[in-house]
């Protein structure tokens, strides 16, 4: 069994928050990728709290509630791969979200909007069935101290 990406960063990350390293600058590749949206506010409180102990935190995302958390965002576009790679923007979210220059920006500030899918393909009637595959229900990839901070409530 392997890990996806964003499976793999998370393990690391909480290897290195029960290590009390300081001064670490981590790079993270879309570290919300593949994690249930209950989750989110364990990854922000987790990367924040890597923040806290003096490392710096560089996150490449497209998660709302990531951004917003964000103390410092740097908006690179205007399109992606080759369209890209200009800075449009720096600053805060809130920055961010008044800059007109900004696509990211209009998007923050419910501005623009993705629509929802209308209709799905409608398929080819064929079914997909998985065998001898194994669960990691009851897996908890969240170091205790990203559970408890910020809350008393139970997770």
């Amino acid at each position: 069994a392997t890990l996806s990406g964003g499976e793999a960063q998370r393990v690391k990350l909480a290897t290195q928050l029960s290590s009390n390293l300081v001064n670490v600058t981590y790079v993270l590749d879309e570290p919300s990728i593949g994690l249930h949206q209950k989750d989110m506010q364990k990854l922000i409180a987790t990367l924040k709290t890597l923040r806290d102990l003096e490392n710096t935190v560089i996150v490449v995302e497209h998660d709302e509630a990531t951004m917003l958390a964000a103390d410092y965002l740097i908006d690179v576009g205007l399109g992606a791969g080759n369209l890209g790679g200009e800075i449009i923007a720096c600053g805060t979210p809130t920055e961010i979200k008044n800059n007109p220059r900004s696509l990211t920006g209009q998007y923050l500030a419910h501005q623009k909007h993705i629509p929802p899918v209308v209709h799905n393909r409608p398929g080819n009637g064929e079914a997909l069935k998985i065998i001898g595959a194994s669960s990691l229900i009851g897996a908890n990839f969240w170091p205790a101290a990203s559970l408890n901070s910020g809350s008393d409530s139970e997770t």
